[in-house]
């Protein structure tokens, strides 16, 4: 017989994770507790207690859904840094990662805000971040690719939970900047491509909504920001 879970409250802010089906032996119990603040918990049990969280909520479908999303890429995240050569993990890693792709997808055809974007173009978004080569396309700029390629595989990247190996461009790109005139430069590649993923936004706090951004200044300001961030930089490595 296959084991059954459900979730429930526990005391203190607990879960009651139960299992229905499963074998019985002298040492099994038919229900365990997690307590969701104790350091060893399990990205994935973290992940089930989040999203009993959201699921339980008053938010909308749609909220839940981009909030469920959101804690399913931490979950990936999460895996990713365990560096598990294990089969079954990798397994693990590669479920959680297709299901963030399948919600993600779904997302796109039916929470969709026709006041600001289109399906047709939400869906162009999540083709290009999920579209395999993605390794060959930071191969490629890293040999010496358009810069115009920067934002593109920094977004992909990210947008798929491989946060450390965006950031790791992203620094290698600040190294290379020396002035106000490469740092607005290198911004443009961002301003001038449609859209603007993810990425920017989870690692330099870009505006979340770029169109809305855009007619009332917030992206002129975050570029201005990231310009001085540079600039600073700059200084601190020259007197270093």
């Amino acid at each position: 017989m296959v084991a059954q879970r459900s979730i429930s409250w526990a005391p203190g802010g607990n879960i009651a994770i139960s299992s229905m089906g499963a074998s019985k032996t002298e040492d099994s119990v038919p229900f365990r507790i997690l307590n969701p603040r104790a350091q060893n918990v399990s990205a994935i049990l973290s992940m089930k207690y989040q999203a009993h969280l959201i699921f339980t909520s008053d938010m909308s479908v749609a909220e839940k859904s981009k909030s469920y999303r959101a804690v399913i890429q931490e979950c990936i995240e999460a895996l990713g840094k365990e560096h598990n050569p294990s089969a079954q993990h990798q397994q693990l890693l590669d479920v959680v990662t297709e299901g963030h792709k399948i919600l993600w997808f779904c997302e796109a055809l039916y929470f969709v805000d026709e006041s600001k974007d289109s399906a047709l173009s939400l869906l162009r978004d999540w083709l290009r971040v999920h579209d395999d080569g993605v390794d060959q396309a930071v191969q490629s700029y890293l040999d010496g690719g358009d810069d115009t390629q920067f934002w593109q595989v920094v977004s992909r990247l990210a947008a798929i939970g491989r946060r450390d190996d965006a950031t790791e461009l992203v620094q290698t790109r600040i190294q290379n900047v020396d002035s106000r005139a490469m740092g607005a430069a290198a911004l443009g590649d961002a301003s001038s491509s449609e859209p603007i993923y993810v990425a920017e936004a989870a690692l330099l706090d870009a505006p979340p909504d770029t169109a809305e951004a855009r007619l009332d200044g917030q992206f002129r300001v975050w570029q201005e920001e990231c310009i001085a961030t540079l600039e600073a930089l700059e200084v601190k490595s020259g007197d270093e």
